[in-house]
């Protein structure tokens, strides 16, 4: 008996085997959805500061500034939220103790709550081209225990009010060290705090130029200089000239 056809069908076989491992795409990272789902590039996610902590405390106001003229403007006293984005070009959102709050920047009303919710710990940004959909943290156990994954993503939609579990997420839960904030970065800039003045505990607010084909560490600027009475923390861009961030008092 020929041993030609077995040959023939031994090698269509692997043939076939090598083409169906070949065509068949490998799982997104973690790393490569989050920069998908946030509009970042993957390059810029490997520079840029990750979430050092749960929350960098509960501010006590928000405030924008001006980085050409260097006035402060306090937008809302919002007595203890944190981890501010923002939504869409007028709007700016942050957490409190009972979900998402919603402030205009361009009306006069109150600050509202659009989304209701607890353990909720970051806002990493509005997912891309969806003005109306913010991706965040939601705690499911201690979060504060180092290299736990306890924390959990959501899609919170402003529109509905809803939280939902992102569709495609690669990976159940995740770590702090793991994710960024895409408001913190804007062109090619970076703003995040400083850590605590040893002498007076506040945080500055620091900016960095990111270099792409540089792989040397950030080097960050004080917007400030010199020791201050407030405390000024979770800084993001909300144009070319001006950020928001929170303080205490």
């Amino acid at each position: 008996m020929s041993t030609r056809p077995q040959s023939l069908i031994l090698g269509l076989g692997i043939f076939i085997l090598s083409f169906t491992f070949a065509v068949v795409p490998q799982p997104n990272t973690f790393k490569q959805w989050l920069c998908r789902i946030l509009g970042i590039d993957p390059k810029v996610y490997d520079k840029i500061s990750k979430v050092r902590g749960a929350d960098g405390g509960h501010g006590m106001s928000l405030v924008r500034l001006n980085l050409l003229s260097g006035q402060e403007q306090t937008l809302w006293r919002c007595n203890g939220c944190w981890s501010p984005s923002a939504a869409g070009e007028d709007n700016i959102v942050v957490i409190k103790q009972d979900g998402i709050w919603l402030l205009s920047l361009t009306r006069h009303d109150e600050a509202t709550l659009k989304v209701a919710g607890t353990d909720l710990t970051v806002i990493l940004g509005q997912m891309s081209g969806q003005t109306q959909a913010l991706l965040v943290l939601q705690r499911t156990g201690n979060s504060h225990i180092p290299g736990d994954c306890n924390l959990r993503l959501r899609v919170a939609n402003l529109r509905s009010g809803t939280l939902q579990d992102p569709l495609d997420q690669p990976q159940p839960c995740v770590r702090l060290a793991e994710v960024i904030k895409v408001d913190r970065i804007r062109a090619n800039q970076e703003i995040r705090e400083s850590r605590p003045d040893p002498q007076t505990g506040n945080r500055s607010l620091l900016k960095a130029v990111i270099a792409e084909n540089d792989n040397r560490p950030l080097v960050f600027s004080n917007l400030f200089g010199g020791r201050d009475s407030v405390d000024r923390f979770d800084p993001i861009w909300l144009d070319d000239q001006t950020i928001a961030y929170l303080t205490i008092p």
